[in-house]
C-alpha cells in the first residue's frame, strides 16, 4: 500500500519543468498552494486547475501516474465532502431523517475537496 503513494516523488524526465531550478520549483510550488488557500469562487479554482494540468503538460509526466497517485488520498476527499455536506448548517437541500444536506454544506464540501 505505501509504495502506491507518489505524491511528492520525483518522476525523471527531460523536460521544461525537469530542467528549471530546484529553488524555483519549490518557490513556485508555494505560491501555488498559497493561492489554492487564497482563492474565492469556482473560476479561480478552475483557472487553477488548468494552470495545475499545464504544468503536469509541460512536465511530460503521464496521465496514468498522476491518477495513480492521488488515488490515496479519495478516501479523503470523500470523508471531508461528507462531513460537510451533512454537518454544516444552512439552508436544506434534502433531508434524510435527522441529516440535512444544505447548499452551504454542498459549496463548503466541494471547496475543501478542491483544495485538498
Amino acid at each position: 500500500m505505501l509504495n502506491d503513494i507518489m505524491i511528492g516523488q520525483y518522476f525523471p524526465g527531460n523536460s521544461v519543468v525537469h530542467a528549471l531550478d530546484p529553488r524555483t520549483k519549490i518557490v513556485l510550488t508555494l505560491v501555488y498552494i498559497s493561492s489554492i488557500f487564497l482563492a474565492a469562487g469556482y473560476s479561480a479554482y478552475i483557472f487553477l486547475g488548468l494552470y495545475l494540468i499545464l504544468i503536469i503538460g509541460l512536465a511530460k509526466i503521464p496521465v496514468k501516474i498522476v491518477i495513480r497517485s492521488i488515488r490515496p488520498i479519495w478516501i479523503i476527499l470523500l470523508l471531508t465532502a461528507g462531513i460537510h455536506l451533512l454537518m454544516t448548517p444552512g439552508t436544506p437541500i434534502v433531508s434524510l431523517g435527522p441529516l440535512e444536506v444544505t447548499e452551504e454544506g454542498l459549496r463548503l464540501g466541494i471547496q475543501m475537496s478542491v483544495r485538498l
